[in-house]
């Protein structure tokens, strides 16, 4: 199956493992979080979750060593991702066989609700 590592022995301590390098690049930390976050997820429960996600996510950076990153940056980073992701959508009307529109709008719609209530706006000024 795709994007999974299966173990050559059979042991019980063996483990599958997840990976997914599809459209990988260099980027804002943020980048993924924002990705499953504001496009996948509708206002309330984005609201609820993307604070301690963000927090969660910083703690582990730190614990692994990331130093002169604060939680403000990682925030900052956040937002910008969201303005970024509004060219997903874009992008997708361009593919051979693009989402079709149940999709499509209700990503639309949450991406541009969380914009709105991460006030990105500002950060365009």
């Amino acid at each position: 199956m795709w994007n999974l590592l299966y173990p050559r022995d059979s042991s019980p301590d063996a483990a599958i493992r997840l990976i997914d390098w599809d459209n990988w690049r260099v980027g804002r930390a943020a980048t993924d979080l924002a990705y499953m976050m504001a496009l996948h997820r509708y206002p309330e429960r984005r609201a609820r979750l993307e604070g301690p996600l963000l927090e969660r996510y910083h703690a582990g950076l730190c614990a692994h060593g990331v130093s002169d990153y604060s939680l403000e940056r990682l925030w900052e980073d956040y937002r910008l991702s969201v303005i970024g992701h509004l060219a997903i959508l874009i992008w997708q009307q361009t593919l051979a066989l693009p989402p079709p529109p149940a999709a499509w709008w209700s990503h639309l719609h949450r991406i541009l609700a969380a914009f709105e209530d991460l006030d990105c706006a500002a950060l365009l000024a």
